[in-house]
């Protein structure tokens, strides 16, 4: 009998065994890491923002009437300039690529086009006959600009990118200048072949003794940086600034009045670089 109870718990033991087993918890496998995120695709995008600068402007004689020299080393109409205090507001759209080629570092290509409103005036007094009668008044606006730019950026972290950029940069500006005599003074002159007149109030012309404009379409340069977030898989914000720069420009002022037989008188307006800082803020939709 003692042997018989000693082989049942022994039994027992052996069958109670992996019903033990069978209650301890199972640890789970490891998780999988998170997927890397890659910048690597194409984008586009819309942007907007504020562009800002102080553009000079000046006339100059152009031809051998208003630069007949007068007693004191003075020309008969003198050199003016004057700053333009551009500033305004853009906005429009971009697309790119990205190319992640390491875990650091992305490399990549962006063009965008954007409406603008970045424009500004200024004016300056004009001697003429050594007096300063006269007003030299200038202004110049971007109505739109583009650029076209290679991208270069670190990645702090998978969804942060801090970058640089540069590349060509193309726009319409328009200019316009004008030079107008002071209330309660006329002036008048003719020799060598040319002729002006203008007074206020009006007598024999009106008060705009020169006056003249353009609109060109000019390509330059552009070079910045910036900041881009990837909020998810295909929506990234950024945040950049460029300096943007789109050439000087010279055209004539020919005289407004002109009397019979002569030439119109000429002087000569010359704008600094159309050129201008610009901070934006742009989303991206990534595919």
């Amino acid at each position: 009998m003692r042997k018989a109870a000693i082989g049942i718990v022994t039994f027992a033991a052996l069958i109670g065994t992996p019903v033990l087993a069978a209650d301890m918890p199972v640890k789970a496998p490891p998780a999988p890491p998170p997927p890397v995120s890659s910048w690597t695709g194409f984008y586009v995008g819309a942007n907007g923002g504020y562009g800002w600068r102080n553009v000079g402007a000046s006339e100059s004689p152009a031809d051998p009437l208003t630069q007949f020299p007068e007693p004191g080393g003075q020309t008969l109409v003198n050199s003016a300039s004057t700053s333009l205090d551009t500033k305004g507001w853009f906005g429009g759209v971009q697309a790119g690529y990205n190319w992640q080629f390491n875990d650091r570092w992305v490399a990549g290509l962006e063009t965008d086009i954007d409406g603008a409103n970045i424009k500004g005036s200024g004016s300056a007094n004009v001697f003429m006959t050594a007096l300063p009668i006269d007003t030299l008044t200038a202004s110049q606006k971007v109505d739109w600009f583009g650029t076209t730019r290679a991208r270069l950026g670190y990645l702090p972290a998978n969804n942060l990118m801090i970058f640089a950029t540069g590349g060509v940069a193309y726009g319409r500006v328009d200019e316009t200048a004008n030079v107008g005599i002071s209330p309660g003074f006329a002036f008048g002159g003719q020799g060598f072949g040319f002729a002006l007149a203008c007074s206020n109030p009006t007598s024999f012309a009106g008060p705009t003794c020169f006056a003249g404009s353009q609109s060109r379409t000019s390509a330059g340069w552009t070079a910045g940086g910036g900041v881009e977030a990837q909020l998810s898989r295909s929506l990234t914000l950024k945040v950049e600034y460029l300096y943007v720069n789109l050439g000087s420009s010279n055209f004539n002022l020919p005289a407004v009045f002109v009397p019979p037989g002569f030439a119109p008188s000429i002087l000569r307006a010359s704008f600094g670089d159309a050129s201008f800082n610009l901070v934006r803020v742009g989303a991206n939709w990534r595919f």
